[in-house]
C-alpha cells in the first residue's frame, strides 16, 4: 500500500476515504459505509458496529439491496452477516489501529528526542 496514503489515512474524507476503503476491503464495505453516512476514518472508529443496521427495519430499496448482498438466511429463518464482510471489517479496524499506534509512537519519539539517548546512558548494558 502507498506509504503516503497510509500516513494520512486519518485525514481522508468522502471520496478519498471511500477510495481507500475500496482498495483495502472492497466495494461492498464502501456501500455499507456510504448508506450510513460514515464518510471518514474518525467516523468509522467511533462507530465500528456498522452491521447493527441490518437488525433494523427499513424498506428503502438501496438499503434492501445492500442488506441482501451482505447477509444470508439460515434454515431457522435467522439472518447472519457474511463472514467475509466481518473479517474485512476486522482487517480494516486492525489496520487503522496499527496506523494509529505508529503515529502515536512517532509523535512520542518526536516530542522526546533525547529519551532514547538518556535511556541508553542510564542503562550501560544497552551500550556497545
Amino acid at each position: 500500500m502507498d506509504d503516503t496514503l497510509t500516513e494520512n489515512v486519518f485525514s481522508l474524507k468522502n471520496d478519498d476515504f471511500f477510495g481507500f476503503i475500496q482498495a483495502l476491503v472492497g466495494q461492498q464495505m464502501v456501500d455499507i459505509l456510504k448508506f450510513q453516512s460514515i464518510t471518514s476514518t474518525q467516523s468509522l472508529i467511533r462507530n465500528p458496529n456498522i452491521f447493527d443496521i441490518f437488525n433494523m427495519g427499513c424498506s428503502e430499496s438501496n438499503f434492501l439491496m445492500i442488506k441482501d448482498r451482505s447477509r444470508f438466511q439460515l434454515d431457522n429463518g435467522k439472518f447472519i452477516v457474511k463472514i467475509g464482510l466481518i473479517n474485512n471489517l476486522y482487517c480494516l479496524l486492525d489496520f487503522l489501529k496499527q496506523q494509529q499506534q505508529k503515529i502515536m509512537a512517532s509523535s512520542y519519539v518526536d516530542a522526546n528526542p533525547s529519551l532514547s539517548f538518556d535511556f541508553i546512558n542510564k542503562h550501560p548494558l544497552l551500550q556497545k
